[in-house]
């Protein structure tokens, strides 16, 4: 289940709230299964024990959009997500997130868009192979439109 709801404060200001309801009956905890080994940068991997019977999450995000030119805008991004039992991230804990952002059209098909990123899991260590609870993330992108 989810709900989407949007507002436009003005022409350059606006705003998208989703929030999600989602369950899966008999699931592996972490999710779907890799094939291959899972590598000691990455996460989940999936094929863990089955948790029996009906597993659920609940989440919810919030993107604040703030066009400063008609190249040029910057996004504020909340998320939070409770997996009950463990069955999406292979740990059973409410995680939040935030996370800023700037895109730059550099032409009508192409944009370069820097996100700095702050996830918290707060009743596990989800991160650096189960060592950490929080982490932050630096990113840069280039994306082209076809």
């Amino acid at each position: 289940v989810i709900v989407t709801w949007g507002h436009k404060f003005n022409a350059k200001l606006h705003m998208q709230t989703e929030v999600y309801y989602l369950w899966q009956f008999d699931a592996a905890k972490g999710g779907s299964c890799n094939y291959g080994p899972v590598e000691s940068y990455g996460g989940g991997g999936g094929c863990g024990p089955i948790i029996p019977g009906r597993s659920e999450a609940v989440a919810a995000t919030n993107y604040f959009n703030v066009e400063f030119s008609a190249k040029d805008y910057a996004t504020i991004r909340l998320d939070y997500l409770n997996d009950v039992q463990g069955q999406r991230t292979g740990y059973a804990t409410p995680y939040g997130t935030i996370t800023a952002g700037w895109e730059h059209w550099l032409w009508s098909l192409a944009f370069l868009r820097g996100e700095v990123r702050y996830d918290d899991a707060f009743a596990a260590s989800p991160y650096d192979n189960g060592t950490r609870a929080t982490q932050t993330t630096l990113s840069l992108d280039l994306m082209v439109r076809f």
